[in-house]
């Protein structure tokens, strides 16, 4: 039987390819950090914050991605952690985009993906 969130956030497409268990602890864990983000930037929109909400939720769907043999932490964790390698690591990729045509977001996802996963395993 489907949870909640794993309803709410099947309509995202950001559990495509996830199943069972997996698909409902991926579920709950971008609830919490989606709440996370309300609590933290609502009504409060800056560039900073713009990025970090587009950033976190994919970055925390392709952790599920990875063969991790630890379990994910808490969303509060990974939020304060994504925080300090955004802050340690933006400012070396604004404006790549539009000069070099360097897909930002995904490569800060696939470096913070593999920072984290050194973390933990």
């Amino acid at each position: 039987m489907k949870t909640q969130n794993v309803i709410k956030w099947e309509k995202t497409g950001l559990l495509k390819y996830l199943r069972g268990q997996k698909k409902t602890d991926c579920a709950d864990l971008l609830e919490n950090v989606a709440n996370i983000l309300i609590k933290n930037y609502e009504g409060k929109t800056t560039e900073k914050s713009e990025n970090i909400c587009g950033l976190i939720l994919p970055i925390t769907r392709k952790l599920f991605d990875k063969k991790i043999t630890s379990p994910i932490p808490t969303a509060e964790w990974l939020f304060d952690d994504f925080l300090k390698f955004f802050d340690e690591n933006y400012s070396l990729y604004k404006g790549l985009d539009t000069h070099f045509g360097i897909d930002v977001e995904g490569d800060m996802c696939e470096k913070y993906v593999e920072k984290f996963c050194g973390i933990i395993t």
